[in-house]
């Protein structure tokens, strides 16, 4: 009841924000809901020009004067992505806007000249039956949703909408799969070689970089020569390119890796190219923004199949478990919030599985205590297995 804005903020950052007052009254067992500036025609910028004009709702309510205002057109499905994106993507230069826009094309093809407001639960679930039967995975469809979700919270905090077909209340009407996005594709020795000999020295160099570093791809190619420190052998991921927002020190700790980084300084006349250059840069300075071409091209040389870039990521994760380095510090190289995502990159072979299981036995042969009943007899088994004390026994 009373003022209130469709919006998470709370106290004087509520007040403050762009979000639109709403205002709520109950008169004679019916509900009274609008949008003060709506209803008042006029822009509500301040809580007490709010307050004013929510007194005056509330007196038209009680006189019997009050007129709901006509309700406003809509706009469809294609013209609000093309407000969300100019007002939210790129007013707030998300990382994500490249992936936004590809993931933008199914919802378009989809919704597109229906109005926001006609998009119903019943046509979010055929939805996402088509992408099903289409064959897309889970993560592919829960990806879809979770942007149509954030699209249509955003309608509702900018006063598009009175309320999204997600939810109904506090409880979630349409829920996201479950989904297993755990890989555990690992590079060979023989792979790795193959693909290094068949690579162009900045792939390569790319390669490199990703195994003995962990970097993500945003990271390597936003990577500049300012952010390596040669005399303390560590590379600064800076907090804007790193996906957690949290700067990092990664140590170069590989011979390779050093002669990489070196051999990518000189320009093309023998010069060390700009302090602030970007260290995968070809010879003139010019940063490289893509190389999935050269990578697939590189894999049908080295007859490599079903594997992606970021599983080198995985694979410097994955060799640094099997060294005995501790997931907690895993974390801190890759730069995760949390243990668990480091986890997803913990995959290990089986012939390290096998090794580990391996240390239980150590040669030693012991003696297995049956006692038979209650008197003092014992019957003496020996085993080539570890040697376990008598009090660890289990009758």
């Amino acid at each position: 009841m009373g003022l209130y804005k469709l919006c998470t903020h709370k106290g004087r950052a509520r007040d403050r924000c762009q979000h639109a007052w709403w205002g709520s009254f109950h008169h004679r067992g019916r509900l009274y809901r609008e949008s003060l500036g709506r209803w008042a025609n006029e822009p509500v910028l301040s809580k007490t020009h709010a307050q004013a004009v929510y007194e005056r709702m509330v007196a038209a309510v009680r006189d019997g004067t009050f007129d709901r205002p006509a309700p406003a057109t809509l706009p469809t499905f294609d013209t609000f992505a093309d407000v969300y994106i100019e007002r939210h993507v790129q007013f707030k230069q998300l990382r994500s806007a490249d992936t936004i826009e590809f993931r933008l094309r199914a919802l378009r093809r989809r919704f597109g000249a229906r109005p926001i407001d006609a998009i119903t639960v019943d046509d979010i679930e055929d939805f996402v039956r088509d992408l099903r039967t289409a064959g897309k995975k889970p993560a592919t469809i829960n990806r879809h949703l979770a942007l149509l979700r954030a699209m249509l919270n955003w309608a509702v905090e900018r006063d598009y909408l009175d309320r999204t077909p997600f939810r109904r209340g506090s409880q979630a009407v349409i829920k996201l799969d479950r989904e297993n996005n755990r890989r555990y594709r690992r590079l060979t020795v023989d792979e790795e070689q193959a693909l290094l000999q068949v690579a162009p020295p900045l792939l390569q160099a790319l390669i490199i970089g990703a195994l003995d570093t962990g970097m993500r791809r945003g990271e390597l190619l936003s990577l500049r020569f300012t952010d390596i420190d040669a005399e303390r052998h560590v590379i600064h991921v800076r907090a804007e390119v790193a996906k957690s927002k949290k700067g990092r020190d990664i140590p170069i700790a590989t011979t390779r890796l050093r002669a990489i980084l070196d051999g990518l300084r000189p320009d093309a006349t023998g010069q060390p190219k700009r302090v602030d250059a970007h260290v995968f840069s070809n010879e003139v300075g010019e940063p490289t923004k893509d190389f999935r071409g050269a990578w697939l091209k590189a894999l049908a040389q080295a007859g490599i199949k079903d594997l992606r870039f970021h599983d080198l990521r995985g694979e410097y994760a994955s060799r640094l478990v099997e060294h005995g380095v501790p997931l907690s510090q895993v974390r801190d190289l890759l730069g995760h919030s949390s243990i668990v995502t480091t986890e997803r990159y913990d995959r290990q072979t089986f012939k390290a599985l096998e090794a580990a299981a391996k240390r239980l036995d150590t040669g030693e042969v012991f003696k297995f205590l049956s006692i038979a009943g209650d008197g003092p007899s014992t019957t003496e088994q020996t085993y080539g297995l570890v040697a376990v004390p008598n009090s660890m026994l289990v009758n």
